[in-house]
Parts: C-alpha cells; sequence; structure tokens
C-alpha cells in the first residue's frame, strides 16, 4: 500500500508544469499574437507571459486575453511581451477546449508607468488546476 501511494505522488508531481527561465523562452510565433492596441500614453509598462513547459496541458494552446480581447495563443515553454498603457486591468488565458467544459483564469492588475511585469501560466500538479501567476525574474 504504501508502495502505491508513493508512486502515486511521483507520478503526479512529475505532472506539474516546470517554470521556463524569460531569456529561454521561445517567442510566440508573430501569426499567434493578436493584440494590437497601440499605447497612448507616453510612459507605457511591458507586460511578459510566459508558458511552463511540461506534460500537463502541453497538447493544447493557452489563449492569452487582456481584458477580455485575445491577445496571443502560447504553446509550452513560450513568452509574448506587450507594451501596455498604465491602468487597470484583467489578464487571463484559456486553454483550447472543444467540449467547452474548460473556464477562463484570470487575474486583476493595477499596471504602473515604467514598470515591467511578468506573468506564468501554469498547472498545478498535485489539484490540476490552471493558474496565472506574477513573478519576478532571477
Amino acid at each position: 500500500m504504501r508502495l502505491l501511494v508513493f508512486l502515486s505522488v511521483l507520478l503526479l508531481s512529475a505532472c506539474a508544469t516546470s517554470p521556463v527561465p524569460v531569456e529561454q523562452a521561445r517567442a510566440v510565433p508573430s501569426d499567434r499574437v493578436y493584440w494590437n492596441a497601440r499605447p497612448v500614453q507616453a510612459r507605457t509598462a511591458k507586460v511578459t507571459f510566459v508558458r511552463d513547459t511540461g506534460f500537463l496541458g502541453g497538447g493544447v494552446l493557452f489563449h492569452l486575453s487582456i481584458n477580455g480581447q485575445k491577445a496571443a495563443s502560447l504553446d509550452t515553454g513560450e513568452r509574448v511581451s506587450f507594451e501596455i498603457d498604465p491602468g487597470e486591468y484583467v489578464l487571463g488565458f484559456q486553454p483550447t477546449d472543444a467540449f467547452g467544459t474548460m473556464t477562463g483564469y484570470t487575474i486583476d492588475q493595477d499596471i504602473k508607468p515604467g514598470q515591467q511585469y511578468f506573468y506564468r501560466l501554469l498547472v498545478e500538479g498535485n489539484t490540476f488546476q490552471h493558474r496565472i501567476q506574477r513573478f519576478i525574474p532571477n
């Protein structure tokens, strides 16, 4: 019985996605970048999204949205950056879902001028929940 529990925990932890350093992530190809809003203010902020690598969710794209507008579609190990005006934003993503069973995952952010923001798109191995999480790169 202990062996079964150990193997189950090992299998689930092996399924968790892993963060990718920003500089090692591949750029999203331009044909999957849809956000074309141009900043109107002189002092903008830069937001960068990096999708984890790993088995969970690896077979589908994560469709990124900014204030409800489709911004990009990320595969595992990819990143995309945007210059945006400061202000309140809802940032989120939804996995490709042919059956309509998944919901979107969002966070609210107050973006300040002149700042850089980094977000990780991940799947938690123990709960299989999708999340968007702010992080500070090394």
